[in-house]
């Protein structure tokens, strides 16, 4: 007789039903439904009963939310302290990151935390470190995202310097579903990793339950992005010091030898080796003006004095055969300044000739004695 009411095969001999919402204010925490195999089994003085029973539940539930809650921030605030502690004692890069997103999801337990780098200047996010089932997937795919893209709550936060939450991420129109499996996730909260008013890197976590983070989960986690990015900054300004010094020992490894009696040739070896210690080098070579009246063109008096990670010969035929990459080296030739090529240039010489993909990066400098160009 009750239009609302609704058949369940599991129980088939309900003759009686009474639900009552627990609430609190307005705020409905969940029902209490009894059922009974009598009819007209619940009476008036029953549900007075039943509905004051209700008001109780509903009132010890929120209590002990009320509790388990002070009791997480409890243990957030907690972990706060632990990771940045553990942070200010280390400036190792790359222990710096594997203890951030370990400790973020072993102390809070999100499933997915992933560190991102952010570079303004090649329009590029990188994926930096990470903890969770996608981790290897991502380090060995070396997951990149362009800065400009439209879509993505990563870009979206590196852009704007400010934290994204996702409580559903099938709401929310920038969410990007992940590149590997799991594709589980169903919340997802995204913070700038900032310092002087420049975002650095991104702190990205997720979680397979919907509503998994709420604003106190965020003011926390901003606490702590501040922490983190300060370490990062520490830990890179230390990195860049040794980077400095690794240099400048080669500067004087190299010094030594053009004080040292040694051909031509062991000192172009040694100035290329020495560049691949310091700089991410997978092929290299030193160009030089030869003196031969015969060809007062600048570009014609050229030769490929030294390379490594291809041949002499492999790259005169590449030059031969491809005058765009040509163009590109006498370019740089003709630049007073250092030549970064960007991933919308054409191939220059190396990358023609290794047949690299078309965002490569390369770097080519003029060398200069006073005014003269030598090669």
């Amino acid at each position: 007789q009750e239009s609302h009411y609704r058949y369940v095969d599991s129980l088939p001999e309900t003759e009686s039903e009474v639900a009552f919402p627990l609430k609190i204010e307005q705020r409905v925490l969940g029902i209490l439904d009894l059922q009974s195999d009598q009819p007209d089994a619940f009476h008036e003085l029953d549900r007075i009963v039943l509905r004051a029973l209700a008001d109780s539940i509903a009132i010890a539930v929120e209590g002990a939310r009320l509790y388990s809650d002070v009791q997480r921030r409890a243990e957030q605030i907690s972990a706060v302290f632990e990771i940045t502690h553990a942070l200010t004692s280390i400036l190792d890069l790359d222990k710096l990151l594997d203890t951030v997103v370990e400790t973020i999801q072993k102390r809070f337990g999100y499933p997915f935390v992933h560190l991102y780098s952010v570079h303004p200047g090649r329009r590029l996010i990188l994926y930096w470190a990470g903890s969770g089932a996608r981790s290897d997937s991502f380090r060995e795919q070396q997951i990149q995202i362009s800065l400009d893209e439209s879509t993505g709550i990563i870009p979206w936060v590196a852009r704007t310097g400010k934290p994204l939450l996702a409580n559903d991420v099938r709401k929310e129109p920038l969410y990007k579903p992940s590149p590997v499996p799991p594709y589980d996730t169903s919340s997802e909260v995204a913070l700038p990793l900032s310092y002087g008013g420049e975002t650095q890197a991104i702190l990205d976590l997720q979680s397979t339950e919907y509503n998994a983070f709420d604003e106190k989960d965020v003011s926390i986690l901003e606490a702590l992005s501040a922490s983190i990015a300060i370490a990062l900054r520490n830990a890179s300004l230390y990195r860049s010091e040794q980077w400095r010094r690794q240099v400048a020992d080669s500067f004087r490894d190299v010094a030594n030898l053009l004080n040292a009696n040694v051909t031509l040739d062991e000192l172009l070896n040694s100035i290329l080796s020495e560049l691949e210690k310091n700089l991410p080098c997978e092929a290299s070579a030193i160009w030089l003006y030869e003196e031969d009246p015969q060809h007062p063109n600048a570009s014609d008096r050229l030769r490929l004095a030294y390379s490594h990670g291809f041949t002499v010969e492999h790259m005169n035929r590449v030059l031969e055969q491809d005058p765009v990459a040509r163009q590109w080296l006498e370019a740089s030739l003709n630049s007073t300044e250092p030549t970064i090529r960007r991933p919308t240039d054409p191939l220059g010489p190396l990358g023609a000739a290794l047949d690299f993909s078309p965002d490569y990066s390369s770097i080519a400098a003029p060398l200069m004695s006073g005014k003269q160009s030598l090669g």
